[in-house]
């Protein structure tokens, strides 16, 4: 139960979701405290900021630079080092409520007529196929070996998965698994280096109550956002009252956005967070304290190289490999 007269910090990114959960704190007398990321795109940072405006909401801006950094790893960063730490003041010490996994929680993002139709014939396959290509977890070839024989097993996983749920349709199944794995991913990531940001997200979307509400609806109600635009529309019309951010495939924002905000280009900025990604990179390789078998240690250089030169973007490839490397010395 949440009491009113007390301070919550929430992360607003200029979405829906993270509104959805501010509005409805301060319905219950919850005095919001805004976080905002300071280096989103112009278009999230005017969104959150006219919403915090318009609803009368505190906003904080967390100046952290970095593009591969989580939102807890900025918040983390930000209380630490920029002297701005609220933990005396909210009501939970370093809790953040955060609207992430609200799009797969309430059943809707990863929907669409394919995914619909296959389920009803029971192709789990394809399914698995479309899963890994829409998540992006395909294991980059370069510097995973035998990267083939594990993604098969990935594959076999998957189709494994979408069968574990005895008397669902596999409609429902396929629903179920993709909310279980969402969150999954968003739990098990922020707990991963707990002990460094400190910092701990509140995810309301990943509610049991939520998903038990989302497989309650038929499924043909929860695309195209249907069920949540009119859950929004009836009992908090706050949510949508000014302009948001509207990713491909989600709810659509009729409301004008200031055209000199769209496109906009803006000087690549130093992030630290890359920097540090690549130093972690090329000292894994030179001292590669690894077992046969699991890393190609040219393939992770050369994608170090390419890297640091921006002919190609490994960013995502070499936090992979650093994770396998964690993992592996951890035995």
């Amino acid at each position: 139960m949440i009491k009113a007269n007390r301070r919550e910090a929430v992360s607003l990114s200029g979405s829906l979701n993270s509104r959805l959960i501010a509005v409805a704190l301060k319905q219950r007398g919850v005095q919001v405290e805004g976080l905002a990321i300071a280096a989103a795109d112009p278009v999230s940072r005017y969104c959150t900021s006219t919403f915090a405006r318009e609803q009368g909401i505190a906003l904080s801006l967390v100046d952290v630079e970095g593009h591969t950094m989580s939102l807890e790893e900025r918040v983390g960063h930000h209380w630490r080092h920029a002297g701005a730490d609220l933990c005396g003041e909210l009501a939970r010490p370093r809790v953040v409520w955060t609207g992430k996994g609200g799009s797969v929680g309430m059943g809707v993002l990863p929907i669409d007529e394919t995914d619909v139709e296959l389920a009803r014939w029971g192709d789990a396959t394809r399914l698995a196929d479309r899963f890994i290509r829409r998540t992006a977890v395909a294991l980059p070839p370069r510097i995973i070996c035998n990267y083939r024989v594990l993604e098969q097993n990935l594959r076999t996983s998957l189709i494994a998965s979408l069968g574990a749920f005895p008397g669902l349709s596999q409609e429902r199944a396929l629903m179920l698994f993709l909310t279980i794995q969402h969150q999954r991913r968003h739990f098990i990531l922020q707990r991963e280096e707990v002990d460094r940001h400190r910092v701990e997200l509140h995810l309301p979307f990943c509610s049991p109550l939520v998903a038990w509400a989302a497989l309650a609806l038929a499924i043909e109600d929860m695309r195209d956002y249907q069920a949540y635009r009119h859950l929004i529309e009836r009992y908090y019309p706050e949510v949508m009252a000014s302009p948001w951010r509207s990713s491909p495939g989600h709810l659509p924002c009729p409301l004008p956005i200031p055209v000199k905000l769209k496109g906009r280009l803006f000087r690549r900025k130093p992030d630290p967070a890359r920097r540090a990604t690549l130093k972690r990179a090329w000292r894994l390789v030179r001292e590669w304290q690894l077992p046969a078998g699991v890393l190609d240690r040219q393939g992770l250089a050369l994608t170090c190289a390419l890297t640091q030169a921006r002919l190609r973007e490994g960013i995502y490839s070499l936090r992979l490999a650093a994770t396998f490397a964690r993992w592996l010395q951890r035995e």
